[in-house]
């Protein structure tokens, strides 16, 4: 994966380059991007909102606004 000020992520497939844009996040630049073992990844945002995504089908499982992130 990778992310950036636009809001979308690129899932790359190292085999063959192939790259999928999942985009229209709509949070403001991705800020932090982290990812699990269990098939999920998650976005920080810079409107401090964190998304959860479960790989399979890129859909949000969580989506909170407003979280106060200090590090």
């Amino acid at each position: 994966l990778s992310a950036g000020k636009e809001s979308v992520i690129v899932q790359w497939n190292l085999e063959n380059w192939e790259r999928n844009f999942i985009s229209r996040l709509g949070a403001g630049e991705i800020t932090s991007l982290s990812l699990s073992e269990n098939d999920f990844y998650s976005c920080i945002f810079s409107d401090n909102t964190l998304k959860i995504f479960r790989f399979e089908n890129n859909k949000s499982i969580i989506d909170q606004t407003n979280m106060n992130i200090n590090a």
